[in-house]
């Protein structure tokens, strides 16, 4: 299993900020991050895909999404703040065994989206890619992120760096 973007990802996400947005892009957007950290990192290696790959990335995982990873995510959520049995440490420790399996699915997921073939629509910087693959997601989505951001995603791809040194024409 290839895991750059696996990599990719847990440099980019390491900022509590960012981690903030991330959450708020999938609570308030709808969007689904793994595929905004695709998107992401894509960029990062100078690839602005087509819009038509973007929504091939989406629907690529929408029913492991659908099926596995949201009902997850909303079972370890109402876990966090409902207390369902007496043994309150016994709830937790559930808990954090279903938040691991939900990692390993979203591990899974980013296997799919590092995989999956993507048209390039052109290469550019990376900040320029990232807005260009972020807007391309925002219009699948409802309500669509606001530019800032956006903004701040381009931002910390920035501060972050090249994901692997291999931008777009080579691989």
């Amino acid at each position: 299993m290839a895991e750059r973007f696996w990599d990719f990802s847990l440099r980019f996400y390491g900022d509590p900020a960012i981690q903030a947005d991330c959450l708020a892009l999938q609570d308030r957007h709808g969007a689904d991050v793994n595929v905004a950290l695709c998107l992401l990192w894509h960029a990062s290696r100078d690839a602005a895909l087509a819009p038509a790959s973007v929504a091939s990335l989406d629907a690529a995982i929408a029913p492991w999404r659908a099926e596995v990873v949201r009902p997850l995510r909303e079972l370890r959520r109402k876990l966090k703040e409902t207390a369902l049995v007496a043994d309150a440490g016994a709830q937790e420790s559930f808990r954090s065994k279903l938040k691991a399996v939900e990692l390993s699915a979203e591990k899974l997921q980013q296997s799919v989206l590092e995989t999956a073939p993507v048209e390039i629509a052109g290469t550019e910087p990376p900040e320029v890619a990232a807005r260009a693959n972020l807007a391309a997601y925002a219009a699948l989505l409802d309500p669509a992120p606001p530019g800032p951001l956006i903004d701040r995603f381009a931002a910390r791809l920035a501060a972050i760096g090249p994901s692997d040194g291999a931008d777009a024409r080579s691989g």
